[in-house]
């Protein structure tokens, strides 16, 4: 999963995000990519929505502003559009 991260990052960097965007989608989706350890899920395609809830709602718990998890829920965005 991580290489697919990695991959996402090349394709920013190619299109001339902000470093500062890549930074923050590259730790944003390292969490997620560890949660998903955590949960056991060993592929992308094992991912679903429940997942991706759990996620979100993990981030709150853990005391992330909205607007921080709005920035996560972007990166996700972007990286499932990417996959």
């Amino acid at each position: 999963m991580r290489t697919f991260l990695e991959e996402l990052i090349n394709y920013l960097q190619k299109r001339n995000r902000s470093t500062y965007t890549i930074i923050a989608y590259k730790k944003d989706l390292s969490q997620l990519l560890d949660f998903l350890d955590n949960q056991k899920v060993k592929s992308l395609d094992q991912v679903n929505h429940q997942h991706l809830t759990d996620f979100i709602q993990s981030l709150f718990k853990r005391g992330f502003t909205a607007k921080t998890v709005s920035r996560k829920i972007n990166a996700m965005r972007t990286f499932f559009k990417f996959l």
